[in-house]
């Protein structure tokens, strides 16, 4: 028995490897592998607060092998961003698709998105916004166009108002404004950036106020659902998120 090598000890053998034929450049980086033994999801909550992360990667498995997580309960609980990555797709950062609310927690996103595009000068950054007639609208006396064109410049207004007060960093932001008629705004989105051919989606989870930066909001939900073959990058204000939790332990 004792000339057997200890389990973690393989696995990070095994792990190493994996790192090394799938990550490149990492001569620059401070690499720490770890081997924890417990639930996935409890340890990947819990070593993700004790080392303070602020972005958590996950790959999205096209088969049934290995432990897995549920993404929308782990995304929820997680305090930091989390990126999804279907199995086999090759990362690039070349069409970013921005899902914006017009939040405060969307306006964060917009910065990153435009942090990221800052760094590559063939990037093109679209900032999608789906907009939907309130129930009553006829009651107005204006048609369905008329009132969609209301609702379309006051989205317009309030995409100009975010842009004057977000740095962009030079970065060009192309807006994509349309009118959701089904209301499934999760729906638009992934169709929408499908149609662009985006590299990556990414989306605000709901966080006007400290309360609710705990929970995703039911667009970003549904699209960790369904958006299995784009990546999708979650963007959370950790610090809010901290708050929170912190809270909720005094209670």
């Amino acid at each position: 028995p004792e000339l057997i090598t200890p389990v973690d000890e393989r696995m990070e053998d095994k792990l190493r490897d994996v790192v090394a034929e799938h990550f490149t450049g990492l001569d620059q980086f401070d690499v720490d592998y770890q081997i924890l033994d417990g639930p996935p999801m409890e340890e990947l909550l819990e070593w993700t607060d004790i080392k303070n992360i602020d972005l958590l990667i996950v790959g999205r498995k096209l088969e049934l092998r290995g432990t897995g997580v549920m993404p929308q309960r782990l995304t929820r609980k997680v305090m930091c961003s989390v990126l999804f990555v279907p199995q086999g797709k090759k990362f690039k950062l070349d069409e970013l698709f921005f899902s914006n609310d017009f939040s405060e927690n969307s306006k964060m996103s917009l910065e990153l998105v435009a942090s990221l595009a800052a760094k590559n000068p063939d990037a093109t950054v679209y900032s999608f916004h789906a907009y939907q007639l309130p129930t009553g609208y006829y009651k107005t006396g204006k048609t369905e166009e008329e009132f969609a064109q209301i609702m379309n410049d006051n989205a317009v207004k309030k995409y100009n108002k975010q842009i004057e007060e977000t740095d962009l960093d030079g970065v060009h932001i192309t807006p994509l404004f349309v009118l959701d008629k089904h209301e499934e705004p999760a729906v638009l989105v992934n169709e929408v950036a499908h149609k662009k051919k985006a590299d990556l989606v990414v989306i605000g989870a709901k966080g006007r106020t400290a309360t609710t930066a705990l929970f995703l909001g039911s667009v970003a939900e549904k699209l960790i659902s369904v958006d299995t073959d784009i990546p999708l990058l979650v963007v959370k204000d950790k610090e809010k998120t901290f708050n929170f939790f912190e809270l909720l332990k005094k209670i």
